[in-house]
């Protein structure tokens, strides 16, 4: 065999047994080398999951008023469609027939008014003594009317009492308002004793008035608006009261923030074939505004490192205001505008993200703190299109590698190629107070 057969045939061994001994490497003994030819960073981002659906505005309730025949006979109507009333605005006149009878009606009626007042004084009293532990439980509050159960978590179970207060206030009020109505009734009938003009205990818009005096006479629809929509079987096991609700005209740039008040637990209708729908409706904020977004350029270095530009920037425009101060944005919304409904069911504010790409079966490739590429376990949460959260195993600011994980090795040393479009070679100067022979040393050492 001639030499030059022997040193080929040698050469080959050699590289066949040192591939073999890399393959057969199960405990990492030989050294390996990862290539890295791009880094990203995890990031800062809100996260949120949400349910679009389609809604519309509505009232959010019509009221009725009533006028019992028996009691008299009807004179006029003191308002018409599309008049918008105030507590206490006249509606119609009536002349009545029994005196008697129909002051005993409503002195009736008024001491039963009274009479829930005060039971709802007590209710809101009874609400505003009542201690809100400071270890986490379940309690239960009941009054007369209702029952209202509390999970003792501070700021929950305070948010809950208020809530709670702020609605026996309301019911107060309209509850006074009624009174008061019955008390000028009693009072006209006193001073005349044949006439009664009846008020409205309702703030509102005049929907309809029955000539035909079939009852109601007179509908009122409340000016504050909510948005309604509906929900599938699926929707409806993920949202709860209370959840934020983001509204968008579509007729125009309005956007109204509100929170859902109340979900049906009723389906419209129930068939073992068909789709259960359950119907939801949403409070709306009185403040109103217009949004424009714009594209944002990211920071500097951010793009370059992959990580998406932060859509979530928008340049927002408050709505025209009034000369007092008011936002007018409200005014031009009726009942029956449709709009788009976004519902957020769970947020992570200033969450660590990474984009989806880099993370592998719940594993991301990171520079250590030691120089080495290593292969960390991390706890996702919240994916929002592209991005997903990092709950556990990861701060802002961990560099992650990217490119061909293939050939990625754990705790091993990495390499990167020499970005010659990074240097600045029409500014030497720039250079001039580096250490070359220090940093020239040091990576002759380090090899």
């Amino acid at each position: 065999m001639s030499r030059g057969k022997i040193i080929v045939t040698i050469v080959i061994v050699f590289i066949v047994m040192n591939c073999l001994l890399v393959y057969m490497d199960d405990e990492g003994k030989v050294a390996r080398l990862s290539y890295i030819k791009d880094w990203s960073e995890t990031f800062e981002n809100d996260m949120y999951e949400t349910i679009e659906t389609a809604g519309v505005l509505s009232a959010v309730a019509e009221k009725n008023v009533y006028f019992d025949q028996e009691q008299g006979r009807f004179q006029e109507f003191l308002v018409e469609e599309g008049d918008v009333v105030n507590t206490g605005d006249q509606l119609f006149t009536y002349e009545v027939e029994h005196y008697a009878e129909t002051r005993a009606d409503l002195e009736h009626e008024q001491q039963k008014l009274t009479g829930e007042i005060e039971a709802i004084e007590a209710a809101i009293a009874s609400m505003a003594d009542y201690p809100i532990p400071e270890t986490d439980e379940n309690t239960e509050f009941e009054d007369e009317n209702s029952t209202l159960e509390m999970t003792s978590r501070s700021v929950d179970a305070n948010y809950m009492k208020e809530q709670y207060i702020t609605e026996k206030e309301n019911e107060r009020a309209q509850k006074e308002a009624e009174l008061q109505s019955i008390q000028t009734q009693i009072s006209e009938l006193d001073s005349t004793g044949e006439t009664i003009t009846v008020e409205s205990p309702y703030q509102g818009e005049v929907t309809a008035i029955s000539d035909s005096l079939e009852n109601p006479v007179v509908r009122i629809r409340d000016l504050q608006l909510q948005a309604e929509g509906e929900l599938t079987e699926t929707e409806r096991m993920e949202v709860e009261q209370d959840m934020p609700v983001e509204v968008d005209i579509r007729e125009n740039e309005t956007v109204l923030q509100g929170t859902l008040s109340d979900i049906s637990d009723t389906p419209k209708t129930a068939d073992v074939h068909g789709s259960s729908i359950y119907s939801f409706a949403a409070s709306l904020d009185e403040e109103a505004e217009t949004k424009e977004t714009v594209e944002n350029e990211a920071p500097e270095g951010q793009a370059e490192l992959g990580q998406p530009e932060d859509s979530s920037e928008t340049e927002q425009t408050e709505a025209p205001v009034t000369e007092g101060g008011e936002q007018t944005a409200m005014e031009g919304l009726l009942p029956g505008y449709h709009a788009d409904l976004l519902i957020t069911t769970n947020e992570s504010v200033g969450a660590t993200v990474v984009m989806d790409k880099q993370l592998v079966d719940g594993q991301i490739w990171k520079m250590a703190n030691n120089g080495l590429l290593v292969k960390h376990t991390v706890e996702t949460g919240i994916r929002m299109d592209e991005l997903v959260e990092i709950t556990e195993g990861a701060e802002p600011g961990v560099l992650i590698a990217e490119s061909d994980r293939a050939q990625f090795h754990n705790d091993s040393i990495f390499i990167t190629p020499l970005k010659l479009d990074d240097i600045e070679w029409k500014n030497p100067g720039k250079y001039d107070n580096v250490d070359w022979k220090r940093y020239f040393v040091t990576g002759l050492l380090s090899r």
